[in-house]
Order: C-alpha cells, then structure tokens, then sequence
C-alpha cells in the first residue's frame, strides 16, 4: 500500500458483537499530498459607494485561463493554475496551482451589464456597480 495515500478506516459491527476493521481508498482521492485537487485563492469582497469589488490575488495566469460567472447575487470564479513544466525537488512547497474555484455571495444585486473584470500584477479584480434602488412613488387622487 503506498504510503502517501489517504487511508479511510471503518469499523464494522457484527450481529455477535465483535467487528472489524476495513481499510480502503476514499473515493476522492488526492495522490501526492503536494499537489492540492481543488483550491481557493486569497480573495477580498469590499465596497465603495456605489460598487463591489472582488480581489483576487493569483498570480501565474493568462486572462483566458479563468471562468468567471454570475448568477443570483453569486461571483464565481474559477480556473486552472498551470505547474511549472521543469521537473524539480522540493524542500518547501506552499505556492498551489491546479483546479482553484472560489465562490462569493453578494449582499444585494448588481448590474450584471456594467461588471468589469481587470487582471494585472497577479491580482483578478472584479468591478459589479449596486442596483440603484427605485424610488416609487404614490398616485395621488
């Protein structure tokens, strides 16, 4: 059994009140443990006056790497982080690349024919202008 793999243990009770112990594979499996299946990237919800802002520090892409969707109040955003092609040892590895999503709920509607997506020095900022709020008013008679 490789060692690097993660080991789910069951147990399992018998009718007679004696068991066993089962070991086996998840089903998600990630198979080396430095290189992540799925991770979010740093990432900032903030407003101004009349916008939100979402800011997200991933540096290493090209803009046509990312996916970027909304629907209902929720920013999606994910993409593809390519590794490095050259083979290597490490000593430290922290900095992660592969599948990343990250997913932000907004706090009121925006207007979704006004966002504006800008990539530049690793960081993806998206710009979403709040729904100005109607005022309506009562016919008088």
């Amino acid at each position: 059994m490789n060692i690097l793999m993660h080991i789910s243990i069951l147990y399992s009770a018998d009718k007679s009140g004696g068991g066993y112990i089962e070991l086996r594979e998840p089903k998600s499996i990630t198979k080396h443990p430095s290189r992540p299946h799925n991770w979010h990237p740093p990432t900032d919800l903030y407003e101004t006056e009349d916008s939100y802002l979402v800011r997200i520090e991933i540096a290493g892409m090209n803009t046509e790497e990312f996916v970027i969707s909304l629907a209902d109040q929720r920013l999606e955003v994910s993409g593809i982080r390519p590794d490095l092609p050259m083979p290597r040892g490490y000593h430290q590895m922290e900095i992660p690349y592969g599948n990343f999503r990250t997913v932000i709920q907004l706090p009121t509607p925006v207007e979704v024919e006004q966002v504006l997506a800008e990539y530049e020095d690793g960081f993806l900022i998206i710009t979403m202008p709040r729904v100005k709020p109607i005022h309506i008013k009562i016919k008088e008679e």
